[in-house]
């Protein structure tokens, strides 16, 4: 699935996607098809897919107390650690302002009401 440029900005926000320029994304399109049909027409490839294979390592990282605080800290929407999304804290801080603007005029606008 390829997404708009719109949608990688949602998923910046929600902390989903590492927070790098938005140009420095491509669309792969459905890349493990293309991979799936290399691997079935080339030897080449069937060597490589074995020898890939053969470097994998099982670990078990629910044991790891590190890797399940930084995990748990990623499930929140956004992300708890805001320091590492600058483009999601100015979004909040443009957004804050926005809200801020709003509920001004609409005091403002209460206020008019009850003088006229």
């Amino acid at each position: 699935m390829i997404f708009s440029a719109s949608v990688l900005v949602i998923f910046f926000r929600i902390g989903m996607l590492p927070d790098l320029p938005l140009n420095s994304y491509k669309p792969l399109g459905n890349s493990s098809l293309g991979g799936a049909a290399l691997a079935l027409v080339s030897d080449k490839f069937h060597l490589e897919i074995d020898q890939i294979r053969d470097r994998i390592t099982y670990l078990e990282l629910n044991v790891n107390q590190d890797f399940m605080n930084r995990f748990s800290a990623a499930k929140f929407l956004p992300h708890t650690n805001m320091s590492l999304f600058p483009s999601v804290k100015l979004w909040n801080k443009r957004k804050q302002q926005v809200q801020h603007r709003s509920k001004r005029c609409s005091i403002l606008s209460r206020h008019d009401r009850i003088i006229i």
